[in-house]
């Protein structure tokens, strides 16, 4: 067994007592000055993307595929309301051959937490869907969609789904 001996201020065996206080002296100032920085830039991101979002919709309900391909990551993938996962050629591919679309589609109840780089957004979307030729269906759900800002753009990278009885509020 091998014996160690602490050097510091107070001699060869006993513990320095300065080293925690110059660690956190010298780390606090700096911590508490980021983060109020970081709260107002959190409220800020938070608001891109919700703005982000909200284009996002606005696009699916319009079946606009270019700026769906611009908001959504290549790598994303989505958990429908059965359970399904989809990915994003997958999706694509069922909005160009109208197995998939939307007659109407509106957002609400929108909330954002920001973590770094990376974003939870949950919402409420209520409307009227269309899938494979079948007749229009009530749409409402409350889904989370996970973003990450990649090269200075809010993408979405993920989405899980889940379906709300047409009459829910949006509690």
């Amino acid at each position: 067994m091998r014996k160690v001996r602490h050097v510091g201020a107070g001699g060869p065996s006993r513990r320095p007592k300065y080293f925690a206080t110059v660690v956190c002296d010298t780390s606090m100032p700096s911590f508490r000055s980021s983060s109020s920085t970081s709260a107002a830039g959190r409220s800020a991101d938070a608001a891109e993307v919700e703005r982000v979002e909200r284009e996002l919709v606005a696009a699916i309900a319009k079946t606009d595929l270019a700026t769906y391909d611009r908001i959504v990551a290549d790598d994303y993938v989505a958990y429908t309301v059965t359970g399904q996962e989809s990915t994003k050629p997958e999706i694509m591919a069922s909005y160009r051959t109208g197995t998939r679309r939307y007659m109407s589609l509106s957002i609400s109840d929108v909330k954002v937490r920001v973590f770094g780089e990376t974003a939870i957004l949950s919402a409420r979307t209520s409307g009227t869907r269309v899938e494979e030729g079948s007749t229009p269906v009530p749409n409402t759900v409350r889904y989370f969609r996970v973003f990450t800002r990649r090269d200075g753009a809010w993408r979405a990278v993920m989405q899980m789904v889940t379906p709300l009885p047409a009459s829910s509020g949006t509690r």
